[in-house]
């Protein structure tokens, strides 16, 4: 019984960080996203994870990894930070943020 404890708690501390959903993260509906709060945005390519903000360029009202801006003919949503295009998809490019000197995951 005690081994059978020590397996569960291992797969659990392994399986977590692979579950969470980030901005950015691929989609195809919104219950994938809405587990962290956000939404899926169709309209881009293989879907990106959102969530609506009001300020371009400002990251107040996004998760930490993200800031505000357009994404694609979308505007106002939080977009995934990135310093190259390594941090993104393989869908996506890093391009600048509007009004910023900042960059973010947008699809190509």
């Amino acid at each position: 019984m005690r081994l059978l404890s020590v397996l569960v708690l291992v797969v659990a501390a392994c399986s977590g960080e692979d579950d969470e959903v980030h901005i950015g993260d691929e989609c195809s509906q919104n219950d994938r996203c809405q587990a962290a709060g956000l939404a899926c945005e169709t309209s881009a390519a293989g879907g990106y994870c959102t969530s609506l903000c009001t300020r371009l360029g400002e990251r107040a009202e996004c998760p930490a990894e993200a800031v505000c801006d357009a994404l694609g003919n979308v505007t106002n949503v939080c977009v995934r930070l990135c310093e190259d295009a390594a941090d993104c998809r393989d869908d996506q490019e890093c391009n600048g943020v509007t009004g910023t000197n900042l960059k973010a995951c947008k699809p190509k």
